[in-house]
């Protein structure tokens, strides 16, 4: 939203249909439960969550004449425009785009820039946003820019990528998203798959970014003993299973399906595993 857009927006009167109105949210009933079990990509926990956003920050909320909160957005904390909902019973009378824009107001008086993201697949909010007066694409060599959700899981645990991936961020993608269809049990073959397939084509400064997001993302939620704990487990089973049959198997077994198309100089002057 560009500032000739704030200011048309600020302009803007924004009315409702009869028995409809714009409140705030009640703290001491259930709208934050239902809030929160209306937002699809909601898990357990997130209640306390939607909790403290509605406290701090902007949102717009409207209720129908039995009191009932039937339309509402908020923003999270990176000021993001963030789950928009209409109850179905409610819909086609236009208090999608009145919550979007109240909230947009709300935003502006506090020096916020609006913005939102689309998901890819719903094509009408797409095409709506794009003929809005108040919206701006935001694109990249005349392409939208796709943003993508990750460390996000569904109520069942479950991951969702909520718009296409660049090929150069599969690295980053790909071990996150797999891991909870994976058993535990096969966790290290995984681990090893990607070693011996992914890591000769990653960059290093890749790798290293991923090993930073990986512990970004599991140390909290692990203890420390634990952590020390795998961390000695992993070590003690390289040096006393993995190593020992590299040396054994693996590089006699190289040795005997290299060496004959090597020639003898470069053999020699390569070094031992």
């Amino acid at each position: 939203m560009n500032e000739e857009q704030k200011r048309k927006l600020l302009e803007l009167e924004i009315k409702l249909p009869d028995g409809y109105h714009f409140s705030n949210v009640d703290f001491d009933k259930d709208d934050v439960e239902i809030i929160t079990k209306t937002w699809k990509h909601s898990s357990p926990g997130d209640i306390e969550f939607t909790r403290a956003k509605l406290r701090n920050m902007p949102y717009s909320l409207v209720r129908d004449s039995n009191g009932f909160p039937v339309a509402y957005e908020m923003i999270d904390p990176s000021s993001m425009f963030n789950h928009q909902y209409v109850q179905p019973d409610h819909r086609a009378k236009g208090l999608g785009n009145a919550v979007e824009r109240d909230l947009g107001q709300k935003c502006i008086r506090q020096d916020i820039t609006p913005f939102k993201t689309v998901e890819t697949d719903n094509t009408g909010v797409l095409t709506a946003s794009d003929r809005s007066p108040y919206w701006t694409r935001w694109d990249y060599d005349g392409k939208p820019i796709n943003y993508v959700f990750m460390g996000n899981f569904d109520a069942k645990n479950r991951p969702f990528i909520r718009s296409f991936v660049h090929p150069s961020f599969h690295p980053f993608v790909v071990y996150p998203f797999v891991r909870p269809f994976v058993r535990p049990s096969f966790h290290p073959f995984v681990r090893l798959s990607v070693r011996l397939f992914v890591r000769p084509f990653v960059r290093p400064s890749v790798l290293s970014s991923i090993r930073s997001s990986v512990r970004s993302f599991v140390r909290p939620f692990v203890h420390p003993s634990v952590r020390s704990f795998i961390l000695s487990f992993v070590r003690s089973f390289v040096h006393s299973s993995v190593r020992p049959f590299i040396r054994s198997f693996v590089n006699p077994l190289i040795r005997s399906f290299v060496h004959p198309f090597v020639r003898p100089s470069v053999r020699s002057s390569a070094p031992e595993a």
